[in-house]
């Protein structure tokens, strides 16, 4: 197998491979059809195999690009129109958990005054960007209900929303509002903690900002930890959605859910028991005759009707 070329033109100095949007390129004066044609984007470092792939690769944003060109009238037509996706299915770069209850705690606890922070995003599923945006004119913890305002500058799908605040976001805002601020002061005027501030925040109080799994506790992740609070008070599905702003309840339900903190077992153990259990249960702790004159008897019954005996009968 060759080594995939990692320098020269359309590298990066890191060695990992850039690619320019094509409408830039075009206002630039260096559009070349023949860099976007089908064989050259399977051939890219980013979408095959040989190297580590891009996070949505390097053919959709060509072919996105190209689209628009193509839209526009800028070129007669898109030359990866007819190009399949890459199946980017398994792929992604890093997966997130949700953090325990007790991980929250410790975290909130344990951050200083990052806490009220950490314990804002991880109860309303706000982003980082939306939380580092947000004003006290966005919050109305004397309206019934409570809420914030994402507002369209900040918001990732560009839509000012309501969000509704449990008691618990309530009670702590409330404590972190100071007197005589003007209504467009920043909530969190220090700013949003970074990554690497949480990973250190994650260490000192004995979480694990990468499990055993591989999978990741950052900040992103204490948005996973509200979708995962929903599911398993039992919000129905639809309600959740709305309160994490997604526009897909799949989205909600198998990417931002974390399915090693359902209740699973829970769910299970107060089903009724199976019809006719006690008799099944009673023929086999029975005699081993008894079982074999019965299981014959049944057989010879389901013989004659011109049917297979059965492995299980169950009694009604």
């Amino acid at each position: 197998m060759s080594t995939p070329q990692t320098t020269g033109k359309g590298f990066s100095q890191t060695g990992r491979p850039y690619h320019l949007n094509p409408a830039l390129r075009y206002r630039r004066g260096k559009l070349n059809s023949s860099d976007y044609s089908g064989d050259v984007v399977y051939r890219s470092p980013a979408v095959t195999t040989e190297a580590p792939p891009e996070p949505r690769g390097a053919g959709c944003g060509a072919a996105s690009g190209l689209n628009w060109l193509e839209r526009v009238g800028r070129i007669k037509t898109n030359p990866l129109k007819h190009v399949p996706k890459v199946d980017e299915r398994g792929q992604r770069r890093r997966v997130r958990r949700a953090f325990t209850d007790e991980e929250l705690r410790k975290l909130v606890r344990g951050a200083g005054p990052r806490g009220v922070i950490y314990f804002t995003a991880a109860g309303t599923g706000l982003r980082q960007e939306e939380l580092k945006q947000l004003t006290r004119a966005d919050v109305s913890l004397d309206a019934d209900p409570p809420f914030v305002v994402v507002r369209e500058a900040s918001a990732k799908n560009k839509k000012e929303e309501r969000v509704c605040l449990v008691l618990e976001i309530v009670e702590a805002l409330t404590c972190h509002r100071p007197a005589g601020v003007e209504p467009g002061a920043l909530v969190f005027p220090k700013g949003i903690p970074r990554a690497s501030r949480l990973k250190v925040d994650a260490k000192r109080n004995g979480i694990a900002y990468q499990d055993e799994s591989g999978c990741y506790a950052d900040f992103h992740a204490l948005r996973y930890t509200w979708a995962t609070f929903l599911q398993r008070n039992g919000v129905a599905q639809r309600v959740a959605m709305k309160l994490m702003r997604h526009s897909d309840m799949k989205l909600t339900a198998k990417v931002y859910t974390d399915e090693t903190q359902l209740p699973i077992y829970e769910a299970i153990k107060g089903l009724p028991r199976l019809p006719g259990y006690t008799q099944i249960r009673a023929q086999i702790s029975g005699p081993a005759g008894q079982n074999v004159a019965q299981a014959d008897a049944v057989g010879k019954l389901e013989r004659a009707k011109g049917f297979e005996p059965s492995t299980l009968t169950l009694a009604t």
